[in-house]
């Protein structure tokens, strides 16, 4: 039943709820309940300061009064979800879901990324690892998209893998991609465990005769 300021929905297995403000905007923009959420299985709650939430059948819409309403569903919404919602250092989704290229999704957040591919499933990207694939390019920057989320290695370092390499960090090293050849033969070395640790530069193209270098804290 709608209202002057919103809706009351019902189901008989999730009972009446109301929908309002600027969530009550967004999901009737996509259709109500005969949209891709469903009907609300939640009244608008607040997990914290500054932000309010609505649960539905098949996702959720937040909002916040930096990013406004939002909408999280799918592989994204239930990693999200899984990682904290808004409470897990990425903070509220400040896009809506997007295709950066066929086959693949993404969603921006407050702190870092969302990203969806059917081989490789949803994963997050966020911190110096995240800000490194934004401005290469993400997911069309020749890394492709994130197979892992972000895991320690050696001396206090991170490590995430994409489909055509790694991002890896350390404290003294920062943020730097791998790839190919050069990422290929670092790995089977033992990565940040070998000799070389950790690399100091991104890959050097454009060298004689078409090679390539690139710099670690032990050697080239």
């Amino acid at each position: 039943q709608k209202f002057e300021r919103g809706t009351i929905a019902y189901l008989p297995d999730s009972g009446a709820f109301a929908v309002a403000n600027g969530i009550s905007t967004v999901w009737n923009s996509i259709g109500a309940h005969n949209g891709d959420l469903g009907y609300p299985t939640s009244d608008e709650y607040s997990p914290m300061a500054g932000g309010v939430m609505q649960d539905f059948q098949f996702g959720k819409i937040s909002w916040n009064a930096a990013t406004g309403s939002r909408i999280t569903k799918g592989g994204i919404g239930a990693t999200w979800d899984n990682a904290g919602g808004p409470l897990s250092g990425l903070g509220y989704p400040t896009t809506d879901e997007y295709a950066p290229m066929a086959g693949g999704v993404m969603q921006g957040f407050q702190y870092g990324k969302i990203s969806w591919t059917a081989a490789t499933g949803s994963r997050i990207t966020k911190g110096g690892i995240g800000a490194t694939w934004d401005k290469v390019g993400g997911p069309l920057s020749g890394l492709g998209y994130p197979t892992t989320d972000e895991y320690a290695t050696a001396n206090g370092g991170v490590t995430q893998a994409f489909q055509y390499g790694q991002i890896v960090w350390s404290p003294s090293t920062g943020a730097r991609f791998i790839k190919g050849g050069i990422g290929q033969v670092w790995i089977n070395a033992g990565g940040p465990n070998s000799g070389l640790g950790y690399p100091t530069s991104d890959e050097i193209s454009g060298l004689v005769r078409g090679g390539a270098k690139q710099y670690f804290q032990g050697g080239e």
